[in-house]
């Protein structure tokens, strides 16, 4: 669901649960098990690559997960270009955020990693079907300046 103020160039990106990203995370990891497994690995060196897989996979299927605390649940940018973000932790409570990084596959989607000083606190991927287009478009300009 995304609302956007008529009155005002602010876009304020509602972000109800997806689990989209959990499901390319698992494609990843069933990916990189497969590769692993038609690697040739010694019996250790497969054992060890097997375990560095599965513990970062389910690390991050935790993260991307729409009820952990670092979900991006709301992102508004507002008019003089800040980043507030609602977090699934807190909601209610926007927290300003500076762009740490982002990238584009055109058409699909976009993913932002947000900071707040040196640390970075949330990421998001946005898919391209869950946005209105002119809504996209801005965001899409706005990062390029970010």
């Amino acid at each position: 669901m995304v609302s956007s103020s008529g009155f005002s160039p602010s876009l304020v990106i509602d972000r109800p649960g997806c689990r989209r990203t959990q499901a390319l995370v698992l494609g990843a990891v069933l990916l990189a098990v497969t590769a692993i497994n038609h690697g040739g690995l010694p019996p250790g060196g497969h054992a060890v690559a097997l375990a560095l897989v599965a513990g970062y996979g389910l690390w991050s299927l935790r993260r991307a997960s729409p009820g952990a605390p670092a979900y991006v649940t709301r992102l508004v940018v507002t008019a003089d270009g800040a980043f507030l973000l609602g977090l699934a932790g807190d909601p209610a409570n926007l927290v300003p955020a500076s762009v740490a990084g982002w990238w584009r596959l055109p058409g699909v989607a976009m993913g932002v990693a947000f900071a707040s000083g040196r640390t970075r606190i949330a990421e998001a991927i946005l898919f391209r079907d869950r946005v209105p287009p002119g809504t996209w478009r801005r965001l899409a300009v706005r990062l390029r300046y970010a």
